[in-house]
């Protein structure tokens, strides 16, 4: 036996996304079931990336904005209606 927090399997019921560590790939397979869309993970990312942190009740946009910033990724929309998700481009400074 193994003693778990109930809170993150039974967070959907408040309207509360619940991530405890979870690589980037399950993360997104949750949010594509929590949201009915398509979110495709660039070749580039790392999925085995861990996200921690709780949504109540917030629209998809927050979620990737805050995964944006906090994990240096970038979201955008395709043509197709698909979340494309890759790293942020590496700036170089100049010498």
């Amino acid at each position: 036996m193994e003693e778990v927090d109930s809170r993150h399997y039974f967070a959907w019921t408040s309207g509360t996304i619940r991530f405890n560590n979870d690589p980037l790939e399950e993360v997104v397979k949750i949010l594509e079931r929590w949201y009915n869309v398509k979110i495709q993970l660039d070749k580039h990312v790392e999925k085995s990336m861990r996200i921690q942190g709780s949504y109540t009740d917030k629209k998809l946009y927050t979620i990737l904005d805050g995964l944006e910033y906090i994990y240096n990724l970038d979201c955008h929309y395709t043509h197709d209606n698909t979340i494309v998700i890759k790293p942020k481009p590496q700036n170089k400074l100049p010498m």
